[in-house]
This record gives C-alpha cells, structure tokens and sequence, in this order.
C-alpha cells in the first residue's frame, strides 16, 4: 500500500518525463492508454484540526489572503469568504496547531507556499499543511 505523498510525487515525477517526451511519443500512449484510470489504496495521515483555530485566522484575515493581501477570489455558498487556513510550520513537521502559527491565504498563494519555486510575502514555501 502507497501513502498518499508517495502517490502524489510518482505522478509528478512521470508529468515531467512525460513534458520531456516528443508531442508524437505521448499522442502514441494517449492513444494506447486506457480511460478509466488503475484505483489504488493509499494511506494517509490525518491531523484533527482545532475549529476555533480556523475560525479566529480566518475572522482576523477579514476576507483578504494574508499572502498577497487581495480579497478572496469567491464565496462560499454561505457567503463566507473562501480563503484556507496554513500553518507556517507545518503540523506534519511538529509545528502547533495555533492562531500564531496559522495564516489565511487564497487557494493560489496556498498552492504556491507548497509547491511554488518562489518564497510567498507572508514568508512560507514549499511546505506543507
């Protein structure tokens, strides 16, 4: 069985061989692959995050990314704001689930403080959650 870092990294890894390849090599598998994808089981770890947390972060952010300092790009079907919690210290590497090492980005400064090739204004990257 496969975590779920484990899976997520395997396919990255063959996006970018793939990226490598000619147009004419992947129109040649593309036409030779299946459509319905494998199913595989991975496990995963799952932290049981504080709502209050969440709640104060997201109430002190006011609807504005505490990345890029924009407001959130859409709301959610209750009219909040859609912005995500992060932790600056990721919880997978011991950092605390707290008010102080939490801040509310939008979705793309989020994506990017994971997996982006630059270092955010609020100080994050490439880290996880």
């Amino acid at each position: 069985m496969a975590t779920f870092d484990e899976a997520s990294l395997s396919l990255d890894d063959q996006v970018t061989e793939a990226l490598a390849d000619t147009p004419e090599a992947r129109a040649l598998r593309l036409q030779q692959a299946p459509s319905t994808p494998e199913q595989k089981i991975v496990l995963t770890r799952v932290f049981r995050r504080n709502p209050d947390v969440i709640a104060e972060v997201l109430t002190r952010a006011n609807g504005f990314c505490q990345g890029c300092g924009r407001t959130a790009p859409f709301l959610r079907a209750d009219g909040r704001p859609y912005l995500e919690v992060h932790h600056r210290q990721p919880l997978s590497e011991g950092g605390v689930d707290t008010v102080e090492n939490a801040i509310a980005l939008c979705p793309n400064c989020h994506r990017e403080s994971h997996y982006g090739a630059s270092i955010l204004a609020c100080g994050n990257s490439r880290d996880s959650n």
